[in-house]
């Protein structure tokens, strides 16, 4: 599966150059990359998770203590 695009910081490039008779992209090492089908995606490498676990760590400790409001597990046929 394929993930949306990332923006990138300014001053981060990669270069094309000729290797033989074939064309090369230089990647720096700032970006990965991941091939998505027929297509290349280049991104910042590396992402880190420390603003997710600021944000989750903001939470307040009563936050979900009242269990929340599911249907009931429906039956089913065994495989």
């Amino acid at each position: 599966v394929c993930s949306g695009g990332v923006g990138l910081k300014p001053g981060i490039g990669a270069g094309r150059h000729h290797n033989g008779n074939s064309q090369a992209v230089r990647i720096p090492a700032e970006l990965a990359y991941e091939r998505c089908s027929d297509e290349l995606r280049i991104r910042p490498a590396g992402r880190r998770i420390t603003g997710a676990l600021e944000a989750l760590a903001s939470f307040s400790p009563s936050f979900m203590a009242e269990e929340r409001e599911q249907d009931e597990q429906q039956v089913r046929e065994a495989l």
